[in-house]
């Protein structure tokens, strides 16, 4: 998947136009992991919850082919109003349109 997907490109669009950390409440999910969040739930046809359960249950839905499987996921793993919630600020933000091709 690292072969194929330019990881790096794709967070450098996103990351300007990405929730920042501000004030009090829970911070956002790092903008690396949502994304790859998001193409696995595109990939696969996975609903929030179906996304979340696949990461306690399969080590290879956390790693993806990830080199830096252990900081991706050092953390806690989203909860599904998580996923909601950047979904939802990313189908609002006009900057967030680009192609692939």
């Amino acid at each position: 998947m690292n072969r194929v997907v330019p990881w790096t490109d794709l967070v450098a669009v996103i990351e300007p136009v990405y929730p920042k950390a501000e004030g009090p409440g829970r911070p956002p999910v790092d903008v690396e992991r949502m994304l790859r969040l998001h193409c696995l739930q595109q990939w696969f046809n996975l609903s929030d919850p179906a996304v979340e359960e696949a990461l306690y249950d399969s080590r290879a839905m956390r790693c993806q082919g990830s080199p830096k499987c252990p900081q991706l996921w050092s953390s806690k793993i989203p909860h599904r109003d998580e996923v909601v919630a950047a979904a939802s600020s990313s189908r609002t933000s006009p900057a967030l349109s680009f192609s692939l091709s």
